[in-house]
Formats: C-alpha cells, sequence, structure tokens
C-alpha cells in the first residue's frame, strides 16, 4: 500500500487524508455497491477503507487537540 496516506497542513495543523487513489478507488467501490454489483472481497475492501478512515479521522482528532492545547490560550 504505497501512497495510501497524504498530510495536508491545514491552517498550520498537520491532517492526514487517504491519498487521491484511494478516494478515487472507495469512490468506486460505493458506487459499486450502490447499484448492488459489488462482491464479498469488494465488500472487505470497502471495509478496511472504512476502517483507515475511522483511524485517520481519530489521529487527526488528537493532533488537533494536542496543537490546540500547546498553543496560548489552548
Amino acid at each position: 500500500f504505497d501512497n495510501v496516506v497524504r498530510i495536508e497542513l491545514v491552517e498550520g495543523v498537520p491532517v492526514f487524508k487517504a491519498s487521491n487513489s484511494i478516494q478515487d478507488r472507495v469512490e468506486k467501490l460505493v458506487f459499486k455497491q450502490r447499484q448492488s454489483r459489488i462482491n464479498a472481497e469488494e465488500a472487505k475492501e470497502l471495509d478496511r477503507y472504512e476502517e483507515i478512515d475511522d483511524y485517520l479521522s481519530f489521529v487527526n482528532r488528537v493532533v488537533r487537540n494536542l496543537i490546540q492545547a500547546g498553543s496560548p490560550g489552548g
């Protein structure tokens, strides 16, 4: 899984995001799922991407909170 996650600076805060290729793949799988044409392996793949998204959201919250706690007035 090369290039799965990228880091962007948003208002000086690092934000972890899925790469564009991963986002594209997820969009294709979600579209296929909505069309009721997703197979079991693709459903498992989509579940793994959702888990990764949950972890990235958690990491982003932790990073943001740590930065805010360390800033004056935070």
